[in-house]
């Protein structure tokens, strides 16, 4: 049987005379009544006047005031008096008994129903007829594997009375249950008497097991993490290592069991690794397999870019997961070009660079975190594959891209040098030439760019112009290729050079680039200017401008109209100039070219930025192309005509020299006299 409710009033019996008193337990309270003819409720202490009437119709009346206020209802106080005044077994007067206090609010169930007396307290209570409240607990069993179904409710009932009935939001009648997935469950308890009471029960799991693939250079590494670890794993071939070395291109699969048993079988795509353009489309291909156990299939996506190269230090680029829903067949494409093109910038060599460097700002490191989701709800799979790639600034056009011509046979075939200049091409001897070369196999560890000269009479000679070390599969280095960046003259004073072949060889000795022949031009023109562009592939170019040019100036301004004001002033003219500036131009040509040479000449009309080379620095600019004529069968030599722009000028200051001159004068002497 439940426990019984019972409430208890205690008091002394005194006959509440002036300065006496009764204490009664009020809701677990103690309140004082003493015999006065004031009332303090301050501390508690309600009084009421002597005489046996009079007092207990006062104390009837307090009790029932304080029960009210407390919130819990009214009462019906009864007395009994004893004695009609002063006597040998009561001096002081008469004696008061509070013997039924009746819940005529709270329901019967609450009536007091007697009273006894212990010492000398008066003990007035009650005994509740209906049992304690109902009431429920619960302890709960972990689902072992995630997303299994080994977890277990079990209910502790208390209160009420019997019989008991069970019913649960999803349908069972039991107390308890067992076999549930993780999950959230809520049951309905009734007892006999009508009571109900709810309860939510919370069924966990051991955290998934989650596996991140990480492809490497031709290595598989499982980075696992959730479960209960140690971890074993299981390839298909009977390995049975976290990771794998000098792994060919195809499908893998391994079994990921943790300590409590539980186990995860992780597909493996690896393919053949590349680096992708930024101006291409950037593709991730996933395709599910047992479609009919996966409802609502979607992939996810996250992409992550080291922004600071070799550092490390990866960031996610997608604030949410890319989501594509799986077609009929189970497949998507991912493409997450534009986001990592606006991550990258052209590499232009500082101004006449004469010492390779790395070209970080045009090429990074980045992973595609990948995983399915499915189910009712859908929830993400349990594992996830990471691959690593590069991604370089430029892009090829679209039927090469799509033909994969570059990557499957250019590349690896021809080794080139990323430019689509011509093989062989004439250079005046201060040109500023650069060329951009990618180690391709990730067995070079270190190359060195090496000259062929070629000199009028006497035996070429092979010089060893940079060595690069430590070095890593898909970076791109700026190698400057010019006569004077190389300084080839001081190598061999007095000899004549008439050109020269630049390639680049392993740390082995083998030649791994294409070789780029540059033929010496010793024409004069009176008017010659380089400029530098991007290239269509990562690179940059240098072209000379031979043809006479033309500088231009085209003004432009922003006015207002002043209002005229009683106070207007008619010297300062009617408009108001808020901004004025100019737009200074070149007008160039590229001079009489062969057709091949015009033709290669195309990456120069597309290129989006570009530098002059001045005389201690460049200025930064776009081309506009005027005249294009790429393929004229009827002529051998051809010319472009193009307009350069160059940065808008807001305020005069004319060309200074870094030193801070006007002119080639180093000091600050007087001239001499006329």
């Amino acid at each position: 049987m439940a426990n019984k409710a019972s409430l208890t009033f205690s008091f002394r019996h005194n006959s509440l005379q002036v300065g006496q008193y009764v204490e009664l337990r009020l809701f677990g309270n103690v309140v004082r009544f003493t015999g006065a003819t004031v009332t303090d409720t301050a501390n508690r202490q309600f009084k009421v006047t002597s005489g046996a009437g009079p007092a207990a119709i006062a104390l009837q009346q307090i009790i029932q005031d304080y029960i009210a206020a407390s919130g819990a209802g009214k009462y019906t106080v009864e007395y009994f008096q004893e004695g009609d005044g002063p006597s040998s077994e009561n001096p002081d007067g008469y004696w008061i008994y509070i013997f039924v206090v009746q819940a005529t609010e709270l329901g019967s169930a609450y009536n007091f129903t007697g009273s006894t007396v212990s010492g000398t307290t008066w003990v007035i209570g009650y005994t509740d007829s209906r049992a304690e409240f109902l009431s429920a607990t619960y302890t709960t069993s972990l689902v072992k594997c995630f997303s299994g179904s080994s977890g277990a409710i079990a209910v502790t009932v208390t209160g009420g009375e019997g019989p008991f009935t069970f019913l649960w939001a999803d349908g069972p009648t039991t107390k308890d249950r067992d076999l549930l997935p993780a999950g959230t469950y809520q049951l309905l308890i009734k007892d006999g008497t009508g009571q109900d009471y709810s309860l939510t029960a919370e069924v966990g799991q051991n955290p998934r097991i989650e596996v991140q693939v990480i492809k490497g250079d031709g290595t598989l590494a499982l980075n696992v993490s959730g479960g209960v670890a140690p971890y074993t794993y299981l390839w298909e071939d009977g390995s049975t290592g976290s990771s794998r070395e000098n792994v060919s291109y195809g499908e893998y699969s391994c079994i990921v069991t943790d300590s409590l048993g539980c186990q995860v079988e992780v597909p493996i795509n690896f393919d053949k690794e590349r680096f992708f353009f930024s101006r291409n489309p950037v593709t991730l291909e996933l395709e599910a397999d047992e479609l009919e156990l996966k409802p609502n299939l979607t992939f996810l996506c996250e992409v992550w870019l080291e922004k600071v190269y070799l550092s490390g230090n990866f960031e996610k680029i997608t604030e949410d997961p890319l989501e594509h829903p799986a077609d009929s067949d189970g497949k998507t494409i991912f493409n997450v070009r534009r986001l990592l093109d606006a991550y990258l910038e052209p590499h232009f060599p500082e101004f006449k660079q004469n010492t390779i460097s790395r070209a970080d700002s045009c090429f990074k490191r980045f992973y595609l975190k990948h995983t399915e989701k499915f189910g009712n709800p859908p929830v993400p799979s349990s594992f996830s594959q990471i691959d690593y790639r590069y991604v370089l600034i430029g892009g090829l056009d679209w039927p090469e891209h799509y033909a994969q011509t570059y990557f499957e046979s250019y590349l690896p075939q021809r080794q080139p040098f990323f430019t689509w200049d011509l093989p062989t091409k004439a250079v005046f001897p201060d040109q500023p030439e650069y060329l951009y070369f990618m180690p391709l196999s990730m067995l070079t560890t270190s190359f060195t760019v090496k000259a062929k000269v070629n000199y009028r009479g006497e035996a070429p000679v092979t010089y060893d112009l940079f060595t690069q070390e430590n070095i890593n599969r898909f970076e791109l280095y700026c190698v400057p290729a010019g006569h004077d960046l190389l300084d080839l003259a001081g190598k061999r004073p007095g000899s004549t050079i008439l050109g020269w072949d630049i390639y680049v060889v392993d740390q082995a000795g083998t030649q791994i680039s294409e070789t780029r022949r540059y033929e010496l031009d010793q024409r004069y023109f009176r008017q010659k200017r380089y400029l530098l562009y991007t290239n269509s592939i990562g690179g940059i170019n240098t072209i000379a401008a031979l043809g006479e040019g033309k500088s231009k100036l085209d003004p432009d301004v922003q006015q207002l109209e002043r209002i005229i004001t009683p106070d207007f002033n008619p010297a300062r003219g009617e408009v108001a100039i808020t901004d004025k500036y100019l737009k200074p131009s070149l007008e160039l040509t590229t001079g009489y070219r062969t057709r091949k040479e015009i033709a290669s000449l195309t990456d120069f009309v597309l290129a989006r930025e570009a530098r002059l080379f001045g005389r201690d620095r460049y200025q930064a600019g776009t081309f506009v192309a005027k005249n294009v004529v790429l393929d004229d069968e009827s002529e051998d030599f051809n010319y472009i005509d193009f307009e350069f722009m160059l940065a808008k000028q807001y305020n005069y200051t004319p060309q200074l020299k870094l030193a801070g001159y006007l002119d080639e004068t180093p000091t600050t002497d007087p001239r001499e006299p006329w």
